[in-house]
């Protein structure tokens, strides 16, 4: 049974990864109905071992989050919305963090993400050569979070596998890098920035560090020389010059608006669904449930973090597991930062994979992680 949810898994990142947001929408129901059941399973065979004290921030969270249900107006459309964050990441959190608890597993679970990757880059790069429809052409940032994330997978397999895999991790990082660049993602582009850098940092590799921000400055001069949209990457249009720029009006604005709904309402806020568009997660999360509901939010987010960076210093810089550990610290410090780019919450495909995520860190962090050390 263990080897078919991790079949089950790998089936939901490929869903996540090949499906548009309608048909996602669509059948979103059947999938939370298929995670309850393989989660049923889980706790069938494991039975209460799983709750863990270590799963308590994801309770505060999905508890704080909820509580704005009760106290809204619109209780159906917040209720539903609430659900449909609540119930997968409860159920993938749990199938995750009992299921990819060995080496054979993550190895498994990061092949897929790889060669998902090469055929998303492909299949949206084909589609821009032939100008025609393809999954991702309604929303590129969406494309440029699934590569994100896969991004350091590709980097792991290319650094410790062999043979057939590691040159598919070359494909996967050479068109992941291309397509991240041209849908001018720019929070994309800042978390493949940050992902790099933290790599760099953790390998005590400063020289290579130095050269990496140098190009950077690089193409960031040449791109300012440029009309839109390959003026995206340049250093005014990205922090002010740019409609959605860092300091853009239309970002203050919107910061203003939230701040304004938070004085309305601070503690329960509005009700998920019920607000402005921020195109950022954290200020939705804050403006629609609240200080509690953000607190809850910050809380787990930020006990991930802590437990990821933790096992990472007690780990042998040797180790098969510290190389685990840094491809999936790379992955949530893409994730964490794309966040700003767009509400993630909202998006059937960035969201599980958040999902996923949160389960794959614990997992990690577990003392009963089993590596086999080569």
């Amino acid at each position: 049974m263990k080897n078919l949810n991790i079949i089950f898994i790998v089936i939901l990142f490929i869903w996540a990864s090949f499906f548009i947001e309608p048909l996602q929408s669509r059948y979103y129901l059947s999938m939370e109905i298929i995670l309850f059941l393989v989660f049923v399973d889980v706790w069938a065979r494991k039975g209460n071992a799983i709750f863990k004290s270590g799963s308590i921030p994801l309770w505060v969270f999905i508890i704080s989050l909820s509580l704005n249900v009760f106290f809204v107006v619109t209780k159906e459309k917040t209720s539903t919305a609430y659900l449909n964050i609540a119930l997968p990441m409860v159920f993938i959190y749990y199938i995750t963090s009992e299921t990819i608890c060995d080496e054979y597993a993550f190895y498994f679970l990061a092949r897929t993400i790889c060669i998902c990757s090469i055929f998303i880059a492909l299949i949206w790069i084909t589609g821009r050569i032939v100008a025609t429809e393809h999954i991702y052409k309604l929303n590129p940032k969406v494309l440029a979070s699934c590569l994100v994330y896969s991004w350091p997978f590709s980097l792991f397999l290319f650094k410790r596998d062999k043979g057939v895999y590691r040159r598919l991790a070359m494909a996967s990082l050479i068109l992941g890098t291309l397509v991240i660049i041209l849908t001018f993602s720019r929070m994309a582009l800042f978390g493949l920035v940050a992902m790099i850098t933290f790599y760099f940092v953790i390998h005590r590799k400063y020289i290579l560090l130095k050269l990496f921000y140098g190009i950077l400055l690089i193409i960031a001069f040449i791109s300012s020389i440029f009309s839109y949209p390959f003026n995206s990457f340049s250093i005014g249009y990205m922090i002010v010059d740019g409609q959605t720029s860092v300091f853009s009006v239309w970002n203050l604005t919107k910061f203003m608006i939230m701040l304004d709904k938070i004085k309305e309402h601070p503690f329960i806020a509005m009700g998920l669904r019920n607000g402005e568009i921020f195109n950022n997660t954290y200020l939705t999360i804050l403006a629609e449930s609240g200080i509690i509901g953000f607190s809850g939010f910050l809380l787990f987010i930020l006990y991930l973090f802590r437990i990821l960076w933790k096992n990472l210093k007690l780990s042998d810089s040797e180790s098969q597991k510290r190389w685990f550990l840094v491809a999936v610290f790379m992955s949530y410090i893409g994730l964490l930062i794309d966040m700003i780019g767009y509400d993630v919450i909202y998006w059937s495909s960035p969201y599980l994979y958040f999902c996923i995520l949160t389960g794959l860190i614990t997992a990690l962090c577990s003392k009963n992680y089993n590596i086999c050390v080569k």
